[in-house]
């Protein structure tokens, strides 16, 4: 997946809506997307050391994670209970991709140390940036 791929759902999604993401959150999501596309690249460039299926997903889930991260800041004007249920949507897909992104790491121990390594503070940074642009995510 090209990281135009990557970042098309974001730019879609909020043009869609209609919706402005205010600029300070834009400028996080875009800092964001630099650091996801570290990690996808991170892992891109130890292909092979993963299946291709495993590539994949890792690549999938950040891309569906920022779809819905971009929907639950767009449409944080709209009712609570949306909200809250689209912050818990965002929850989970932050847990299952760091999950997914931390095994593949971990399979670069045995071949990389280094790789892998910067694969893993390439993940950190990213959830630090979750986490400083939506407050209500703050157990990770």
């Amino acid at each position: 997946m090209t990281k135009l791929a990557l970042l098309t759902p974001l730019l879609f999604l909020s043009a869609a809506l209609a919706l402005p993401v205010p600029g300070h959150i834009q400028y996080r999501l875009e800092k964001l997307e630099v650091s996801i596309l570290g990690v996808v690249n991170g892992i891109n460039s130890h292909e092979a050391t993963f299946t291709h299926a495993d590539y994949h997903a890792g690549e999938d889930h950040f891309n569906q994670l920022l779809g819905k991260l971009s929907g639950s800041f767009a449409c944080s004007s709209s009712t609570a209970s949306y909200q809250a249920d689209s912050e818990d949507r965002v929850v989970d897909s932050l847990l299952s991709a760091r999950r997914n992104l931390l095994e593949l790491a971990d399979e670069l121990v045995a071949d990389d140390k280094l790789a892998a390594e910067s694969i893993l503070t390439d993940v950190c940074r990213a959830f630090d940036h979750y986490r400083a642009v939506h407050p209500y995510i703050k157990s990770l």
